[in-house]
């Protein structure tokens, strides 16, 4: 079961799992959408899915990999780093 978390100034709701992905993607930028899947504990699809949800809203960027073209990499944009801060001040999270 996912929670909603929300800050009082009526921001758009943020998953926990959203949540997860942003902490996990600024401890180590440029990881793969297929990486971040494992260190989650996810399927590849619930994080493309997860992934794409925060790109759209503006909270990651995605990228081509240039030696593999597979891989997609994923960094914090600065409305996602922005955002994280604000959730561990929030609740008290280092």
């Amino acid at each position: 079961m996912l929670t909603f978390l929300q800050e009082a100034d009526a921001r758009p709701r943020i998953t926990v799992r959203e949540a997860i992905f942003l902490a996990v993607v600024a401890d180590d930028p440029g990881r793969s959408t297929g990486a971040l899947a494992q260190q989650v504990g996810v399927s590849r699809q619930v994080s493309t899915r997860t992934t794409t949800a925060l790109v759209t809203r503006g909270f990651m960027s995605k990228r081509t990999d240039a030696k593999n073209r597979k891989l997609v990499q994923v960094t914090l944009t600065k409305r996602g780093a922005a955002r994280l801060e604000k959730l561990r001040a929030s609740y008290g999270a280092a």
